[in-house]
């Protein structure tokens, strides 16, 4: 799960954080994450991070690029 969750001020986080929680969500965090204002997220369940990074070299917004390198692990069991 990811995108813009408008997360300016600390009681929308930790709202954010309870449905994730609640989820079984873990929430990603990014390599060199330069942002003043961070209100996008991703959070991931059953999926390996290879790599999370935001790309700082978009200027003129208050959302910046997230690029996330991702793992998954597909196991099939067949019958005949």
């Amino acid at each position: 799960m990811a995108g813009d969750f408008n997360t300016w001020n600390s009681s929308r986080m930790i709202l954010l954080r309870e449905v994730a929680s609640r989820l079984n969500l873990n929430e990603i965090e990014f390599d060199e994450d330069h942002r003043f204002l961070v209100l996008d997220h991703a959070f991931t369940r059953g999926i390996n991070v290879r790599e999370a990074r935001i790309d700082n070299s978009i200027k003129g917004s208050d959302h910046k690029p997230i690029i996330l390198d991702l793992e998954i692990s597909i196991k099939m069991a067949f019958r005949s």
